[in-house]
């Protein structure tokens, strides 16, 4: 089943690719049928949604779900570390920024440590000396408005 679902996926990406997008929602809405839940599935959805309008609505419960998967998908480029290394996948949809939140909490663990780095898909992104973050967060610019990366925020 799960090559299955990663076929799927890689056809609806192709459709998309070739502007075939109500194709591709298709394809998509086939795989939340079969598998709901998944976070790319939702995030490919709300890249199409935003170029051709919503798909076909859905009923009470799936229709629901589908809100609260849109939200965590959106939420998910807020980052809340809870230690020293925090990763996540973060899917960008409306703007191309990742917050960074620092508790009181952490900062009072992080007076030992100078550096707070973002690492996005492996490489540095950006780094801020701790003693410079004002406020509660820091926002990185991604540049990309539209991505899923993998995100690693160091604090050394």
């Amino acid at each position: 089943m799960d090559d299955y679902i990663e076929i799927l996926l890689h056809l609806s990406d192709v459709f998309y690719e070739d502007k075939l997008m109500a194709r591709a929602l298709s394809v998509l809405e086939e795989i939340e049928k079969i598998a709901p839940g998944l976070p790319g599935v939702y995030w490919r959805m709300m890249k199409i949604e935003t170029i051709i309008g919503p798909g076909s609505e859905g009923k009470g419960k799936e229709e629901e779900s589908r809100a609260e998967q849109y939200r965590a998908i959106r939420e998910s480029r807020i980052i809340e570390p809870v230690g020293y290394e925090t990763r996540k996948t973060v899917y960008l949809i409306d703007s191309g920024e990742i917050v960074i939140r620092i508790s009181e909490q952490l900062k009072e663990m992080m007076k030992t440590r100078h550096l707070l780095q973002v690492y996005i898909d492996g490489k540095i992104y950006y780094e801020v000396y701790i003693s410079k973050i004002e406020g509660g967060s820091v926002t990185v610019k991604f540049g990309e408005e539209a991505a899923r990366c993998e995100v690693l925020v160091k604090i050394s």
